[in-house]
């Protein structure tokens, strides 16, 4: 539903965060002009009182208690709308700028609340029709209160102003209010925009586009690095699944051949009556070709499970150095037919974790290929010695060696290269040996030339416990 959609609770908080901080600040820019008005009424008024406490003093700067009315009145004329009453210190109005408001029960009620107070107190009140803001201070004689005086200047304008203002900030609150939800709706469409077109993208995704990609939109945020990611994502599914169908169709092609001649031989043989050399020389033929299938089938089962290492399997520590000797006596037995010289130079006490029957496997797919494509009389030398953190083990031969157009090859499944039709194999080994030493966080390399040998690296980190040189 749309109030669950990203654009519609971004555009909500976003406009929540907006108008509380945008009612904060009108609110605060009313409060600071209302305090501001007062303040300077309140300066005004002060000014005034001042004054009428001067008349209060005589020629020896004593208090009397209260000065003729006719100085009053002379002093005061020129206050249009001001509110002037002087009290004694029982509270009782001695003199006014208009003698009425002494019945005003608001400035009797004033009066009466104020005259034990030691400190001017300014107050809002309404006189008549008119709205004022009241100063009362005390006059002392001598720190002895002797009466009040009130001043009262109208605030009707102010009030007023301030009352326009208020209309003045809420139109500008709703305006902001009505442009930040519409421009943070259309903010939020277009910046989720990709997104939305991701999603669509996901939905039509299969197996069949995966070489589709979405237009990257340069705007160098989560975005862009998103859609890079995805793109990403399916560029590794895509080469994925193009390596699955060749792996399909070359095991289907592996398993054609070999089947097709077991049924020639059988149909051949249940063609008519034959001798019982000639049926055992199809057989042999027969058990030939299953040996074949039977050893291509057993290495696409080792393939796949050196692909994948069940979770939660233990590490070993496995003595490398001892594992390199066991394989050097593997490889002299292997290569004794062919009278090829086996060498080892082994560094001592490298352990590295991993599991060791795995390990055994890949450098064993290794050397087979070396002593079968090396010819009778040859070499092949072992060495192993840590560079670093890593054991580093080099297999050497004085084969027939790789041609530089099929070494980008040859850890690709079934890839036999120009001697494949020569040498019996199932162009897997090397396939099976570099999955299970990248299992191990490690590196296999090949460095050939034809007629000059091959030698393959591998390096693998050697354990944590490994003691340090």
């Amino acid at each position: 539903m749309i109030y669950k959609s990203i654009r519609f609770r971004l555009t909500l908080w976003y406009s929540a965060a907006f108008s509380l901080s945008l009612a904060a600040i009108l609110t605060s820019v009313y409060f600071v002009t209302k305090q501001t008005l007062f303040s300077q009424t309140d300066s005004t008024i002060t000014s005034h009182c001042n004054q009428i406490i001067q008349v209060f003093r005589d020629s020896s700067g004593r208090m009397i208690t209260f000065p003729p009315k006719q100085i009053f009145l002379r002093e005061f004329s020129e206050m249009p709308g001001m509110l002037l009453v002087v009290t004694d210190s029982g509270g009782r109005v001695v003199m006014s700028s208009q003698p009425d408001d002494t019945q005003n029960p608001e400035v009797t009620d004033l009066i009466e609340k104020s005259t034990q107070i030691i400190k001017p107190t300014f107050v809002e009140r309404q006189v008549g029709t008119t709205n004022l803001r009241l100063g009362v201070f005390p006059v002392k004689n001598d720190e002895s209160s002797v009466g009040l005086v009130i001043v009262g200047h109208p605030i009707d304008v102010i009030l007023a102003s301030l009352n326009r203002l208020i209309t003045i900030l809420i139109a500008i609150y709703l305006g902001f209010m009505a442009l930040e939800v519409v421009g943070l709706y259309l903010l939020s469409r277009s910046a989720l925009a990709p997104v939305k077109d991701l999603s669509l993208k996901i939905k039509r995704i299969s197996s069949e586009n995966l070489s589709d990609r979405l237009n990257v939109p340069k705007t160098g945020d989560e975005v862009e690095e998103l859609i890079h990611s995805f793109n990403s994502l399916l560029e590794r599914l895509n080469f994925a699944f193009l390596r699955e169908r060749q792996f399909i169709d070359d095991v289907a092609h592996e398993l054609k051949t070999p089947l097709s001649v077991i049924k020639s031989n059988s149909e051949v043989a249940l063609g008519k009556a034959r001798d019982l050399k000639e049926y055992q020389r199809i057989l042999q033929e027969t058990v030939l070709d299953i040996n074949s299938l039977s050893s291509t089938i057993n290495d696409i089962l080792d393939l796949s499970l050196s692909e994948a290492t069940p979770p939660g399997t233990a590490l070993e520590t496995v003595n490398y150095s001892d594992l390199l000797v066991e394989l050097s006596e593997v490889a002299s037995k292997l290569a004794g037919a062919k009278e090829i010289n086996v060498s080892v130079n082994v560094e001592g006490n490298l352990n590295i974790s991993g599991k060791r029957d795995k390990l055994f496997r890949a450098l064993l797919n290794i050397l087979e290929n070396a002593v079968k494509y090396t010819p009778a009389g040859g070499t092949v030398s072992m060495k192993l010695e840590r560079q670093g953190n890593s054991g580093v083990c080099e297999i050497c031969d004085s084969g027939i060696g790789i041609e530089e157009k099929d070494l980008p090859h040859v850890f690709e499944r079934f890839y036999r290269g120009s001697a494949g039709s020569e040498i019996q194999g199932t162009g897997l080994g090397l396939a099976i040996a570099k999955a299970i030493i990248n299992q191990h966080g490690g590196a296999l390399t090949v460095a050939s030339k034809k007629g000059k040998g091959t030698t393959v690296t591998i390096k693998i980190p050697l354990s944590k416990s490994q003691p340090v040189k």
